[in-house]
């Protein structure tokens, strides 16, 4: 179950902001603190946005941080930052999901004016524990965005290779380009002579078996085909009400996108995607690892051990070599 609430504030309110996460912990939620969330030359409104797609709630504490002139009247009006943020998980959440703490006398733009509101101008243990209240007692939703969307992340040197059609030189991998290469996969991927069922569901059980009790935090799939595989794993630790979120790596779009649609219908998680080739370029792929938490699950489940060109060992040493830096 997604329980990640983002709370934003100006620096004027981070003490209130940090009484709230804490509320919030205390509670089983996983508050995402503003900041903590924006690594030192990172785009913030791209990062922002893949915060709300991950999020279950949002909280923006609207205070009179700055002042302006309103007909002739000098008013406090909140940072334009959070107004900001509160627009933008407004537009990505379900109703209800955003909550607003709004100090006395704060001027807000027309048409805020009569939202739902927690009171800002009582203790800060009272506000912290009226917002975590709030977010206990709402339905529960394995899925709190409207829409799903995810950060595409392209390897270019793979993208120079296929529009050069520089993946010919390749061996097998070569079958699995482009949309014929997709339809390929799967169509080898359900034949029971390659796979046989019983086989497939030995897989799942001893792969759930040994992942049940691991603190994993992202579930990185190399070669992630269809996801079917994965999807029955990370089914079994989302009914175990784990926090954990699903980053697959193909060298096809078409069957990244069906991983990520047959995962997030089960209400996993999906922050971004990488299109590329993690034999011929696992550095790029590691270096999208860098600003993620640990501990990180990297699995390689979706035929691809199969149909590697380098010798496993080889494969698996590189792996174990940059899971070290």
């Amino acid at each position: 179950m997604n329980k990640k609430i983002f709370i934003g504030s100006s620096s004027e309110k981070k003490p209130l902001a940090i009484r709230i996460a804490q509320e919030l912990e205390e509670n089983g939620f996983e508050p995402l603190r503003w900041w903590t969330q924006f690594p030192p030359n990172s785009y913030n409104l791209l990062r922002l946005k893949e915060i709300a797609q991950c999020s279950y709630g949002a909280v923006l504490i609207f205070s009179k941080d700055d002042k302006l002139w309103l007909r002739g009247n000098e008013v406090g009006v909140p940072r334009d930052n959070v107004i900001l943020e509160y627009g933008l998980f407004v537009g990505k959440l379900i109703d209800n999901h955003v909550v607003v703490v709004r100090e006395e006398g704060v001027e807000l733009p027309t048409d805020l004016a009569g939202l739902n509101h927690i009171d800002l101008n009582i203790s800060k243990d009272t506000v912290a524990e009226n917002t975590a209240g709030y977010f206990s007692k709402l339905p529960f939703v394995k899925k709190a965005t409207r829409i799903k969307c995810y950060h595409k992340i392209v390897d270019h040197k793979l993208a120079d290779y296929i529009l050069n059609e520089k993946h010919r030189d390749w061996s097998s991998r070569s079958l699995y380009i482009g949309d014929r290469g997709a339809k390929r996969w799967i169509n080898i991927s359900k034949d029971r002579n390659y796979l046989p069922e019983n086989m497939k569901c030995e897989i799942i059980e001893k792969c759930v078996e040994f992942s049940k009790d691991l603190p994993v935090n992202y579930f990185v799939s190399l070669g992630a085909g269809d996801g079917y595989i994965d999807t029955q794993i990370l089914c079994d630790i989302v009914d175990h009400d784990r926090h954990i979120t699903y980053i697959p790596i193909d060298i096809n779009t078409r069957l990244i996108d069906k991983a990520v649609n047959t995962v997030t219908s089960k209400g996993v998680n999906v922050e971004y995607s990488i299109h590329s080739d993690f034999e011929g370029n696992l550095g790029f792929i590691f270096e999208q690892q860098s600003l993620i938490e640990e501990p990180i699950l990297y699995v390689m489940l979706g035929d691809s051990y199969g149909n590697i060109e380098l010798s496993e060992r080889t494969l698996l040493s590189d792996i174990k070599r940059y899971m070290k830096k």
